[in-house]
């Protein structure tokens, strides 16, 4: 991508979400919208999370998600400075937003459990030192048991939770209390939908369909928030074909005239 390319997609970001020509803007964190759910991640013991809402001070709200663990939020209007990702966080996100926004059906990302995995996958994308994206910590291995002899022989099959080889730094090690059992699944499921997103991020080919941007303060969370891009009209796709076929024609005519 060309440096007028990300400036251009950079400028599309400021203007729609009403920070056009400020190099910094003042925000405050209102609710999460829907409500956050609980989750124990490695950097951070049961927290809520989920999309988070924002007002500007001036101007209109919007949603954003969290990269930074370390920090808080801030419910009072604080100055952030307006910036890009870099590198594979760039190219990640830009991918996790653009793949997930094309679900339609029961795939839409519209619950907050499913909110709350989409969390989890851009910290997955902000946070991991590893060379895998893999928030499941624990995969689960059936061990046979058998006691008894003769008539009195029993076998019984239970699950147990190895860890996953390929978690790396960052991975998921509860959710809604649940943990990794056999009896409930609820942790397991969790990281599986997170994965799914990161996997559909990791195959996804077309082009770039958000402004992304990072809004960044000293002493509180970042964040990570996007603005869809204009889609070319078809109008300009026929102004194109119109331009090559007019250098085609006179291109041919120059030709014909020399011969």
């Amino acid at each position: 991508m060309t440096t007028f390319t990300k400036t251009l997609i950079a400028a599309a970001a400021l203007a729609l979400t009403g920070m056009a020509g400020a190099a910094s803007t003042q925000i405050k964190y209102v609710k999460e919208d829907p409500a956050g759910l609980s989750v124990n991640v490695t950097g951070s013991d049961d927290i809520n999370i989920g999309r988070m809402l924002f007002a500007t001070q001036g101007g209109p709200s919007f949603y954003a998600y969290c990269v930074e663990l370390a920090q808080s939020t801030s419910s009072t209007y604080q100055r952030y400075s307006i910036g890009s990702f870099a590198g594979a966080q760039a190219k990640n996100l830009q991918s996790l937003f653009s793949a997930t926004s094309l679900y339609t059906g029961e795939q839409k990302i519209d619950t907050a459990a499913e909110y709350a995995a989409f969390q989890v996958a851009v910290w997955e994308i902000t946070h991991e030192t590893g060379a895998s994206l893999d928030v499941a910590g624990f995969d689960p291995r059936q061990v046979t048991v058998t006691t008894g002899h003769g008539r009195n022989k029993q076998t019984t099959t239970s699950t147990v939770w190895d860890s996953n080889t390929d978690r790396g730094s960052f991975y998921v090690q509860e959710y809604l209390g649940s943990g990794y059992s056999n009896s409930n699944g609820k942790t397991a499921a969790f990281a599986g939908l997170a994965n799914s997103y990161l996997n559909d991020a990791g195959s996804y080919s077309g082009r770039d369909l958000f402004a992304v941007t990072k809004l960044s303060n000293g002493s509180y969370q970042d964040y990570v928030t996007v603005t869809a891009l204009p889609v070319p009209e078809p109008t300009t796709y026929a102004l194109m074909m119109a331009g090559l076929l007019a250098v085609g024609f006179v291109s041919n005519r120059r030709r014909q005239a020399k011969a």
